[in-house]
């Protein structure tokens, strides 16, 4: 089996300039796996959807057959909840067009973030993408929005409020695992 992890910061496993800089969930899901699979991560913090896609074209992602796909979250602060979704859809199409015949969406998660809008944004596009990926074949819905809620006092949570901590993504590995 191949899996490539395509996304963001979370997907890239940033934590914080104060510790290990990166550690990946797909780190603890290869570990987790075995050497029967092959593993890649794509992930680049600080892109947008549009800007994963486009990373996405620059690369050979047809040996792959399970992408696992966390998106949409830098869009958050300046687009909409519908753009946001069709750049992911469009992640999706192209990864289905280069051969991948299985996708996991991992649904947004909660940042900490003083501003209700973004919130309420997050929740839209969450219910949005879990319903179009219900209307999928080939797709599964992933709930780690809904399960990873941020809180200061959580030791899942880097102290920057956006990225997970070490112990956050290796426990976000194994909740994905929970599910492929």
């Amino acid at each position: 089996m191949r899996i490539i992890c395509i996304g963001d910061s979370l997907t890239e496993g940033y934590v914080t300039k104060d510790t290990k800089r990166y550690y990946p969930y797909s780190t603890t899901l290869k570990s987790m796996l075995g050497d029967c699979v092959t593993i890649k991560n794509v992930g680049l913090s600080g892109r947008t959807s549009h800007q994963i896609l486009e990373h996405l074209k620059t690369i050979d992602i047809s040996k792959y057959d399970i992408a696992i796909i966390l998106s949409g979250t830098n869009d958050l602060l300046n687009k909409s909840h519908q753009m946001i979704l069709t750049k992911i859809k469009a992640i999706h199409r192209y990864c289905f067009h280069q051969g991948i015949g299985f996708i996991y969406a991992l649904s947004i998660p909660q940042i900490y973030d003083t501003r209700l809008m973004r919130e309420r944004k997050r929740l839209k596009l969450n219910q949005e993408l879990y319903t179009w990926c219900n209307s999928q074949p080939f797709v599964e819905y992933i709930p780690f929005g809904e399960r990873f809620l941020y809180s200061p006092d959580s030791k899942l949570w880097a102290h920057n409020g956006y990225h997970m901590s070490i112990k956050g993504y290796k426990e976000m590995a194994r909740f994905i695992l929970s599910y492929i």
